[in-house]
């Protein structure tokens, strides 16, 4: 048997990463070791518990959602008392095929009503007082009623 000698070279050298380009395909992003916040998908939220959006009969329920969110959360009460929406659409029409929109109740005593129709596919009608939560998917045309926990 021979015996051999290996020789390592462990110094360490400094060098510059290559340029891999502007990513041009969604699947690049990962695939060019690039990171940017779509990746991570955080809702797009309208009021706060502490400060809801103040819903109009009239008007109906808003959010910030852009053609590019996936899904947004909107806490919301009555404007000055209790409001059955009347708006059509209740809720604000989607952007886009496939968004969800969580709304949240903020209030016991300036309570929301959203029924079934104008915009809405629901399960019946809902009253949203403090802790009320209902998520809907857009499919396009309308709000669809996915759940709601019992509030």
């Amino acid at each position: 048997m021979e015996n051999r000698v290996y020789e390592f070279n462990v110094a360490v050298t400094a060098s510059t990463q290559p340029d891999a380009g502007t990513p041009t395909l969604d699947n690049d992003v990962i695939t060019k070791g690039y990171a940017d916040d779509n990746l991570i998908q955080v809702p797009t939220i309208t009021g706060t518990f502490g400060a809801p959006q103040a819903v109009v009969a009239g008007t109906g329920v808003l959010h910030d959602l852009g053609a590019d969110d996936y899904f947004g959360m909107v806490f919301m009460q009555g404007s000055g008392g209790p409001v059955d929406v009347t708006n059509n659409p209740q809720v604000e029409a989607g952007l886009s095929l496939g968004q969800k929109i969580t709304l949240v109740g903020a209030s016991d005593i300036n309570t929301v009503k959203l029924e079934d129709g104008t915009g809405l596919i629901l399960n019946g009608e809902c009253f949203f007082a403090s802790g009320s939560v209902m998520e809907l998917l857009w499919n396009g045309s309308n709000w669809i009623e996915i759940s709601r926990n019992g509030v």
